[in-house]
């Protein structure tokens, strides 16, 4: 007769629906989330700045609550290009890292994947600095472009240095497809 641990059991399917259960809750708060930091950036290019505000000042407590930065990734990356976007329309600056760091100081062991969060969020922050000097363009604004491009530069001269690699190498290899971009919309106004 073969003996097993009904406890033993009982404890393991306890656990398993537990962690699935968890792990469904995270899915349905991280999409909800990411949303949001979709609807902030959205608005910010709609210049409707204080809703932008409202939304990331309202993500920003939300974030407080996450203990691990791994399972919040796909809202984190939004997150962050949402902060580092209004940001620089507010102040013409690059948000700094260190303002993640704090926003994040509860949750542990968490500069690694802060840092390639952040490198991620810059990235995909540049393709919404294109967008930002397209609208300019058509405005015929192009010192705000010549500024986004000074941005990208400076950004793409700052990750370069980092040697990235594998999934983050994509990425980074956009900010020059932006660059490029940016350029073309610079010789536009040239003519």
């Amino acid at each position: 007769m073969v003996t097993y641990d009904e406890k033993d059991f009982e404890n393991l399917v306890k656990e398993f629906r537990e962690s699935y259960s968890r792990k469904d809750k995270i899915f349905l708060k991280k999409r909800e989330w990411q949303s949001d930091a979709k609807a902030a950036i959205f608005a910010i290019h709609r210049n409707e700045k204080s809703k932008a505000e409202k939304i990331i000042k309202e993500l920003e407590e939300k974030c407080k609550t996450i203990d691990k930065l791994d399972d919040y990734s796909d809202f984190l990356e939004e997150f962050f290009e949402a902060e580092l976007l209004y940001y620089y329309i507010k102040n013409d600056e690059i948000k700094s890292r260190d303002y993640f760091l704090k926003l994040f100081s509860n949750v542990k062991d968490q500069n690694d994947e802060l840092n390639r969060l952040y490198i991620s969020a810059l990235s995909d922050f540049t393709g919404e600095l294109v967008r930002l000097a397209v609208n300019y363009t058509i405005k015929e604004n192009f010192e705000k472009v010549k500024n986004i491009s000074e941005t990208i530069e400076l950004i793409y001269d700052y990750l370069i240095k980092c040697d990235i690699t594998g999934d983050l190498r994509k990425k980074f290899d956009a900010i020059r497809w932006n660059l490029d971009k940016v350029h073309e919309l610079l010789l536009k106004g040239v003519k």
